[in-house]
């Protein structure tokens, strides 16, 4: 696993370590030091030694990348850790005998934007190395599976983002304006994202297709997610709704509309995942 601190890797991690148990070793991969921690031997081992040593007993291999990097990072490490890191781990580990090799590598749904978007360097950088991946489809030894992930959410999420933003903002403030409150979000739970995933890891059933497919989303408006946070928080303050200018395009691409849905999932009530976030933000 690559990125096993981020805020997917965090969740995935812990389901994949909670019973039952995999009988496969389960190896995070330390960006400092680059070293993968062994979390079934408790050790630690070099990538090309892993590599060395693995490569001739044929085994699986599932390579999951968690790995991401957004603002406020520098624009270097943006660019290490959503292209240029895994790119080099990928070519690692192309061989032969990795015949069954498979690299799930998550997608962000702002790489199916239009026009700008909140994080372009973080976009550009996902695109490049979805474009390599693609381009290396036809002569590597890997299996690659892109999924796209909409916008995760859960009470793990950092209080910059927008979700918990909008929740401490609607908990604290007496007045609060809110823009372009027709504007659709799509939103899924990291728990039913990482529960989805560990199940199908633990089970060796990641029959993904290699096309482009998306985890199932709830998707509402701005003002939609305003008026549900209210209902859960105890005092309420004046809220003022501020429509978008005339010259208003929306973000998303019809493309990421007509993308298959990866299936059967379970998909926790929007309200349960709002009220938990608000809970930890008031801890």
């Amino acid at each position: 696993m690559l990125g096993a601190n981020g805020f997917l890797g965090r969740e995935l991690r812990s389901e994949l370590v909670s019973p039952p148990h995999m009988t496969a070793d389960l190896l995070f991969y330390d960006r400092k030091n680059h070293d993968l921690i062994s979390y079934k031997e408790n050790s630690r081992l070099k990538l090309v030694q892993f590599v060395e040593t693995i490569s001739k007993s044929s085994p699986d291999l599932l390579v999951v990348n968690c790995m991401s990097a957004r603002r406020p990072s520098d624009i270097t490490r943006i660019k290490e850790a959503n292209y240029a890191l895994p790119k080099s781990i990928f070519q690692k580990i192309q061989s032969p005998n990795f015949h069954k090799a498979i690299w799930l590598q998550p997608e962000s749904y702002w790489q199916y934007a239009l026009g700008p978007t909140p994080d372009d360097d973080y976009v550009y950088w996902k695109k490049e190395f979805s474009q390599f991946l693609q381009g290396q489809s036809q002569r590597a030894f890997i299996r690659t599976i892109p999924l796209v992930f909409c916008h995760l959410i859960g009470s793990e999420d950092e209080g910059s983002r927008f979700v918990p933003k909008l929740i401490k903002s609607l908990r604290t403030k007496k007045i609060v304006e809110v823009v372009n409150p027709d504007e659709s979000l799509m939103l899924s739970a990291v728990e039913d994202v990482s529960y989805f995933l560990s199940t199908k890891i633990k089970e060796n059933s990641l029959q993904l297709n290699n096309a482009t497919q998306i985890f199932p989303f709830q998707k509402v408006t701005i003002r939609e997610l305003t008026n549900l946070i209210l209902d859960i928080i105890p005092e309420s303050p004046q809220v003022t709704f501020v429509k978008h200018a005339r010259n208003y395009v929306p973000r998303m691409s019809e493309q990421i509309d007509r993308l298959p849905i990866v299936g059967p999932v379970r998909l926790t009530p929007l309200r349960v995942t709002l009220q938990k976030i608000s809970d930890k933000l008031n801890t």
